[in-house]
């Protein structure tokens, strides 16, 4: 009996110092906030070296594929331009940066090898490091965003404190997606394709080319879209349009239930990622 009764302590405790230590790397990365930032934007200039222009060819390019596909969509469904342009610009830029986070998040703990094995530094400073890094570059692309603004008119219905706070929320729940999607692609190097073809069905299943106008009535694979509500509580203010109400209340409630199964998945595996890789 009291041998029984040491185990289930000892349990407990394993768990609450699992639980512990996981809160702990999370809280000492986001405040060791110069090493991922650092780390972004090498990533960034890496990227680009040598070219003369460096990361603003990733605002060149996107300003060119939004310039070709509203000229093309708008035609194929008969749509004016003043509508579909802010729409389609707001969508792609929004979508690119989500997307980028999670395909690169697949090489989240694999890429940086070397570092987790031959470094102390907290596990989920690499999940800032590939989050931080496609801000960044959601910051160079908002140029194009801000050009369409002043050319149709509708930065003066924008909202700023309401995309302020989608983007807080956007960022938030792709920290629990990221996580979730490092950890599995340490352990299963097939997530990676996985994850890759499934987001190629998710652009097509979400509003970011099509327009929810168009729709007579939300259908089942709009409204259990998870990118849908991400994506509608930035783009709505910032095109002043109104949110739909439960877009809210789902992005906040999907933040709050990936954390809590993300986070005891982290908490068991962290120390088992450098065994993985």
């Amino acid at each position: 009996m009291i041998s029984d009764k040491i185990v289930v302590y000892s349990a407990i405790n394993r768990k609450d110092q699992l639980i512990a230590d996981a809160a702990r790397d999370i809280g000492s990365a986001f405040l060791q906030r110069n090493v991922w930032l650092t780390m972004a934007v090498y990533d960034i200039r890496m990227r680009y070296r040598g070219s003369i222009i460096g990361p603003w060819w990733i605002t060149l390019s996107m300003g060119v594929l939004i310039g070709g596909m509203s000229v093309l969509y708008a035609n194929l469904m008969k749509l004016e331009l003043e509508d579909y342009v802010p729409w389609l610009t707001c969508g792609i830029v929004l979508w690119g940066m989500m997307i980028s986070s999670l395909t690169e998040g697949c090489d989240a703990f694999i890429g940086s090898v070397q570092i987790i094995r031959q470094s102390a530094v907290p596990i989920f400073t690499f999940v800032l490091r590939v989050l931080a890094r496609n801000f960044l570059v959601l910051a160079h692309n908002f140029v194009i965003v801000v050009v369409v603004a002043i050319l149709f008119g509708f930065w003066s219905v924008s909202r700023p404190l309401e995309v302020a706070g989608g983007l807080l929320a956007v960022f938030v729940n792709l920290s629990w997606m990221v996580t979730l999607i490092a950890l599995t692609s340490a352990r299963f190097r097939d997530v990676p394709q996985i994850i890759a073809a499934a987001l190629q069905i998710a652009l097509f299943l979400t509003p970011v080319f099509w327009l929810t106008d168009q729709l007579p009535e939300r259908p089942a694979l709009l409204w259990l879209n998870p990118f849908y509500y991400l994506l509608e509580v930035v783009r709505a203010p910032l095109l002043g349009e109104t949110t739909i109400p439960d877009a809210w209340p789902v992005v906040v409630g999907m933040a709050l239930i990936g954390w809590l199964v993300v986070f005891p998945v982290f908490a068991l595996l962290r120390r088992r990622v450098v065994h993985y890789l």
